[in-house]
C-alpha cells in the first residue's frame, strides 16, 4: 500500500471518529420550548395562517413525564380554532402527518399550484427524574405538492439524523427525492443526497451539536425551499413530447 493511500485512510478515519464524538443535543423540557419558540418565530413569515409544534397532535403536557428510553415526536401543524389541521399521507412511512401551507407567490397562485411543509423532531428521554433531559434524535421536513388546500404528492425531505439513529453510509443532513421514477413501483427516495461537509470525505456525516444549529438550520432550508418553489415552480410536462 502507497504511503500517500495510508495517509489518506487515516485520515478518513479521524474524521469519521470526530463526527461520532460530537454529541447531539441535549435539552430539558424548558430549553425544548424555547427551541420551539424559535423555530416559530422564524417559520411565522414563511408560512400561511397561525401555526403551533405539538406532540401527538395534540398540545396537552404528557410528553415532559416521558420515561427513560421513550421517544417524544413533535409536528408543526395549523393552529386553528375551529375545524382540522390539514393531513397529508407520507410516502415510504404508510402514515400520515400534518402540513402547513407555504406562503407562496403571485405565479404560484395564479396558476392554483400550493407547496406544502411538515416539521417533525424526535427525541429520546436520557434521563428518568423529576427533570428529564431529551437527547434529539432526528429533525425534518417533508414537502407536497397541490392545489388550494389539497396535498396530492409528497416531492422531498430534508432530514437530519443524529448518530446512533442514522446509517454509516447516510450524509447528515440530507435531502430525499421522492418523486416516483417512469418505471412503476420503482422510486428512488432511499437515496440520500448530502447537504453539505463536501470538504471532508463521504459520506458527510454532521451532528447537530448546539441548539442554535438546529434553529438555523430549519430555519434557512425552509425559507431557501420556498425561495426555490417560488422562483422555480413545478410545471406539467406534455405527455407528447
Amino acid at each position: 500500500m502507497g504511503r500517500g493511500i495510508w495517509k489518506l485512510r487515516v485520515s478518513n478515519l479521524k474524521q469519521k471518529r470526530a463526527a461520532k464524538s460530537e454529541s447531539t443535543i441535549s435539552a430539558s423540557v424548558t430549553e425544548i420550548g424555547a427551541i420551539h419558540d424559535s423555530l416559530l418565530n422564524g417559520f411565522r413569515e414563511l408560512v400561511e395562517g397561525q401555526i403551533k409544534i405539538c406532540t401527538n397532535w395534540d398540545c396537552n403536557d404528557n410528553w415532559q413525564r416521558c420515561m427513560y428510553g421513550g421517544i417524544v415526536e413533535f409536528d408543526l401543524m395549523a393552529d386553528v380554532q375551529d375545524g382540522i389541521p390539514i393531513i397529508a399521507p407520507r410516502y415510504g412511512e404508510r402514515s400520515s402527518c400534518p402540513v402547513v401551507r407555504l406562503s407562496a407567490d403571485r405565479t404560484l397562485q395564479s396558476c392554483g399550484e400550493t407547496p406544502f411543509v411538515a416539521w417533525r423532531e424526535g427525541w429520546k428521554s436520557s434521563k428518568d427524574s423529576s427533570a428529564p433531559l431529551f437527547e434529539l434524535m432526528s429533525a425534518s421536513f417533508t414537502f407536497f405538492w397541490g392545489t388550494g388546500i389539497t396535498p396530492e404528492m409528497q416531492i422531498m425531505r430534508a432530514e437530519w439524523y443524529q448518530p446512533p439513529h442514522t446509517s454509516e453510509n447516510a450524509a447528515n443532513p440530507h435531502w430525499h427525492i421522492d418523486w416516483p421514477l417512469p418505471v412503476e413501483e420503482w422510486m428512488m427516495s432511499g437515496i440520500h443526497l448530502g447537504m453539505g461537509d463536501w470538504e471532508r470525505e463521504p459520506p458527510w456525516q454532521m451532528t447537530c451539536s448546539d441548539k442554535q444549529s438546529l434553529v438555523a438550520w430549519a430555519i434557512h432550508t425552509l425559507k431557501y425551499t420556498r425561495l426555490q418553489f417560488q422562483h422555480f415552480p413545478l410545471v406539467a410536462v406534455r405527455s407528447d413530447i
